[in-house]
């Protein structure tokens, strides 16, 4: 062994390292993190997990169209305090969750269609997600 001067030596390994399993190099894949915590922490299954990322997805893409958008669709902010970011993001949640306080309201025609777009995929989203519930309780 050699020195650097700092009494810091130098140290050999020899041998094979040991390489990670499959299963460990499984656990870092996306599906599989979805799918196992949805199996594990409410026992609903893939479909279930599934539907839950397909509504963020909605969510995001929505918030996306809204947040780049905003202009062309005629989102009014009015004396909202908040930064853009927040303010489309409250209005997506909002307009999917069908609640439509009116502090924040689409003044085009073309905004006016997307959130009526937003409304029905909103409640598609929760309608199919209470029915699996519904038949996860009653099974």
């Amino acid at each position: 062994s050699s020195s650097t001067g700092m009494g810091d030596e130098k140290v050999s390994v020899s041998g094979p390292q040991p390489q990670p399993s499959p299963a460990e190099i499984e656990f870092f894949r996306i599906d599989y993190l979805v799918r196992s915590f949805w199996e594990w922490a409410l026992g609903y299954g893939v479909r279930f997990s599934y539907l839950m990322v397909s509504a963020m997805i909605v969510v995001l893409a929505f918030w996306g169209i809204n947040f780049f958008g905003h202009s062309a669709l005629g989102l009014d902010f009015g004396q909202s305090g908040s930064s853009k970011c927040v303010a489309t993001l409250y209005y997506t949640l909002i307009s999917l969750t069908t609640l439509g306080y009116g502090d924040i309201v689409p003044t085009t025609d073309l905004g006016q269609l997307v959130a009526s777009g937003q409304s029905v995929i909103g409640f598609l989203l929760f309608a199919t997600l209470a029915s699996m519930l519904f038949r996860r309780m009653t099974a």
